[in-house]
């Protein structure tokens, strides 16, 4: 309520309600990983008229508070802060993680080690060097000769 005194002496009292708003604005937020680049998709929602930063980048939003941004993203994962700020200065902050070219983590890594563990034992297997029976070596000439016993070590052919 206000209360004033006129200069003639007359009083004039208004009074009215209002709010005050101490809450932040409200941010949704999710990110997704660009499949082969080195760049995120941010997508989310915050309190209409808010303005929304990400990474220190300021974000284009609709008049319902919609926001689609895409981010530099590098190979190992990564921080991002987005910022939503209302007419008021009232702040709302929201960590999220991006990862650029291919989000390794959700993968089913122990599936994967299974069936790399297959196949690298199965090119193993197939590339082994298989023992073979040593025949008849040529001489020079490429002929094969024939040896008699007798010629081996001054063994002779009777006394084995």
């Amino acid at each position: 309520m206000i209360a004033v005194v006129m200069p003639d002496g007359r009083g004039i009292t208004r009074r009215w309600t209002g709010t005050f708003v101490r809450e932040p604005p409200e941010i949704i937020l999710a990110a997704t990983t660009d499949a082969m680049a080195l760049s995120a998709t941010l997508e989310g929602r915050a309190t209409p008229r808010s303005i929304v930063t990400a990474d220190g980048r300021a974000v284009q939003t609709d008049a319902n508070g919609r926001f689609v941004a895409t981010v530099d993203a590098p190979i190992w994962p990564a921080h991002l802060v987005v910022t939503a700020r209302d007419p008021l200065g009232n702040e709302a902050t929201e960590l999220v993680e991006v990862v650029g070219l291919v989000d390794y983590r959700g993968l089913p890594w122990a599936a994967i080690m299974v069936v790399a563990t297959i196949l690298v034992g199965g090119v193993l297997y197939v590339r082994t060097p298989k023992r073979r029976v040593a025949g008849p070596m040529p001489d020079g000439d490429g002929r094969l000769e024939e040896l008699e016993l007798d010629a081996i070590d001054g063994i002779e052919p009777g006394s084995r």
